[in-house]
């Protein structure tokens, strides 16, 4: 393992909070199209980073992860609308865009603007290296190098529970998330860790995720079409569920045989 785990895992965590910070500012601009995505991402990365730390956390740093998770959950209204236009503008390109959610927007801007968010940035800036400085090598290796693992373990049951054809929804939804998860793990702590195994589980990971979320969107977007809308499209529908599907089913395949146990490991 690097010997310089720790200062390496503090550069990390100053550069995620650094990534949040820039987010958040592009998003109170609204610069672009991709400024709330990569809030999220950033978001998303940053408690993926600290999820394995979770045994050092204090519980004011438990109550600044509770608030970051919050906070991606008030991005989600705006993000599945911004979704639904694009899957809308391919199924059903003559219906009218869908109201602007103000609310949504608003309550999101008064949560990025807040003094208590830029406190809770800096905080997790400053103390969680604290932490790891006082937690000894091995033992901070093994609760990152646990951690990782844990979250692959829980991947590959959700995955060999049932084959995709036979997955419900929900079992779906469950799988991107644990996704996602493994996915960012692996982008921040492979190298890190010196695991090369976890570094060739990122690229897919995020195939299966963006597979598993486009049919989650496109399902999604097809129900809310009105009766009359729903006839017109339904051949747009229909191709458009076969390409994602059997993207999906490809993606699960391949993240199902990587996480298999090889024979020794049996």
């Amino acid at each position: 393992m690097p010997q310089s785990l720790k200062k390496l895992l503090a550069l990390e965590i100053a550069h995620r909070i650094d990534a949040m910070r820039t987010c958040r500012k592009r998003a109170l601009r609204g610069e672009d199209a991709e400024s709330l995505h990569n809030l999220r991402v950033a978001l998303r990365r940053l408690r993926s980073l600290t999820r394995p730390l979770q045994p050092l956390l204090t519980p004011r740093i438990r109550r600044i992860e509770r608030r970051l998770k919050r906070l991606v959950q008030d991005t989600n209204a705006l993000r599945d609308a911004e979704v639904h236009q694009q899957w809308l503008s391919r199924l059903a390109p003559d219906l009218p865009p869908p109201s602007p959610r103000r609310k949504d927007a608003a309550r999101l801007s008064r949560a990025l603007k807040s003094g208590r968010l830029k406190r809770d940035l800096n905080l997790l800036r400053e103390r969680l290296p604290r932490q790891l400085a006082k937690t000894p090598k091995f033992a901070l290796t093994r609760l990152l190098a646990g951690g990782c693992d844990a979250a692959q373990i829980e991947l590959a049951h959700a995955l060999s529970r049932s084959g995709f054809d036979d997955a419900v929804p929900q079992d779906l939804h469950n799988s991107r998330l644990l996704t996602k998860r493994v996915r960012y793990q692996a982008e921040s702590y492979a190298v890190l860790l010196g695991d090369s195994r976890l570094a060739l589980l990122a690229t897919p990971c995020r195939e299966l995720q963006d597979a598993l979320g486009d049919l989650r969107d496109l399902e999604a977007c097809a129900a809310s079409l009105p009766q009359a809308e729903q006839k017109r499209a339904a051949a747009r529908v229909r191709q458009a569920r076969a390409e994602c599907r059997e993207r999906a089913r490809l993606a699960w395949q391949d993240m199902h045989d990587r996480l298999a146990p090889t024979p020794l490991e049996d």
